[in-house]
């Protein structure tokens, strides 16, 4: 395989990684999870929650997991796997419809569920084939569904593990779904497990208004359990990095995925902008071996970091108010703010609140338990202070 057949193979930095290092912790928790609901059935814990900002690799956590999941379970075939977004569990039927189908039941199974729901005989079922999605239909409640396909045998010995992505983009109507799956009163073994930015917690569980214009009650306020993700360990991205470069067939010294890793500050995004780098370099170069090499990948993985920054700031309606935020964290020689302080910093109530759940909302700051805020990653406060003022 040539080197250029190897770079086409680099995914984006949505793709799966090369080699997928690191989150030992937040798998075991998914992971034993999953075996209590796969022993006990019991899912009323509600679902679980896996959070952190824009490119620290929440989608590829719950991902791997699935993948990981579905390959070791014992027996084989006892476990599903089946990732939704947000968009895509608003229509009770088709949800259902394509949990039907993870779990590879034949069509006459769902079609038995579709004629129990419409109380539909089975000397007229003979007659007539009984959609699942006039079922749906006529039940009007993705619960009922669940509670019927679980009484007629499509849960036997099996269990569905349910991701949801982008899930901070939830609206009424997809949350009131959800709260039906996350509530767990259809007693089928479905482990739900959400992926989203840090404010996903408080759209979940806070006011929504349906399209119609009426408040939604459907909030879901409590998890199994909520994993913050965060950069890498050192170790763990030196691994990304060799090990993803190995898997395309390069090989490369430990003074160089040092200084890679070492740039990319442990960041998933940022690693992938510098294995991006190095694949580009090796195939210019031959290796990177020489320090013009070296530094072409660097500068590479330099120029994706800015510009993630800048993509995090293109959204906001007012990101030079950033650079107050950063200025005076260096001023007062602190990386983080309490709320009520930057409140005030941003113009007051109106203004500053606004502008702090924007930044939030477009992954520039994050909020930590007790309100403070902070930009995350030390470099991208740095970058606020450098390179953004002309923003003002």
């Amino acid at each position: 395989m040539s080197d250029r057949t190897r770079a086409a193979l680099f995914g984006t930095s949505r793709d799966r990684p090369l080699h997928f290092a690191g989150r030992r912790d937040e798998l075991g928790a998914m992971t034993k999870h999953l075996r209590y609901i796969c022993g006990t059935g019991d899912v009323s814990g509600g679902m679980m929650l896996v959070e952190g900002v824009q490119g620290v690799g929440k989608t590829q956590l719950v991902d791997e997991f699935g993948r990981r999941a579905v390959a070791t379970a014992t027996p084989p075939g006892s476990v599903a796997w089946l990732g939704l977004s947000t968009a895509s569990i608003r229509d009770e039927f088709a949800l259902f419809s394509r949990i039907v189908a993870a779990m590879g039941h034949r069509e006459h199974i769902a079609e038995r569920i579709a004629g129990l729901a419409a109380r539909t005989t089975g000397a007229a079922m003979a007659g007539a084939r009984i959609s699942v999605e006039r079922a749906v239909r006529q039940a009007k409640s993705l619960e009922h569904m669940l509670v019927l396909s679980k009484q007629n045998g499509l849960w036997e010995a099996r269990a569905l593990i349910l991701t949801v992505d982008e899930i901070q983009n939830i609206t009424a109507e997809e949350r009131r779904v959800l709260s039906q799956l996350h509530e767990g009163r259809h007693g089928c073994p479905i482990m739900v497990v959400g992926a989203g930015l840090q404010h996903a917690t408080e759209r979940l569980g806070g006011r929504l208004t349906r399209l119609d214009g009426t408040p939604d009650s459907a909030v879901i306020s409590r998890f199994a359990r909520r994993l913050s993700v965060g950069p890498l360990s050192r170790a763990e991205t030196m691994e990304a990095i060799t090990q993803g470069l190995a898997s395309l067939g390069h090989g490369i010294d430990e003074a160089s995925a040092s200084a890679l890793a070492s740039a990319s500050m442990d960041f998933p995004q940022h690693i992938h902008g510098y294995v991006e780098g190095a694949l580009e370099s090796i195939s210019k170069h031959g290796s990177l071996t020489p320090k013009v090499a070296l530094q072409d990948a660097l500068a590479h993985g330099d120029a994706a970091r800015t510009s993630y920054y800048e993509e995090r700031l293109k959204g906001m309606e007012r990101p030079e108010l950033m650079v107050t935020l950063a200025d005076a964290m260096r001023r007062a020689g602190r990386e983080s703010l309490p709320w009520a302080e930057a409140v005030n910093l941003l113009g007051g109530a109106t203004q500053g609140e606004q502008a702090l759940a924007d930044a939030i909302a477009h992954g520039v700051l994050t909020k930590g338990t007790l309100r403070q805020l902070s930009f995350g990653m030390p470099s991208f406060r740095s970058y606020m202070i450098e390179h953004c003022e002309g923003l003002a």
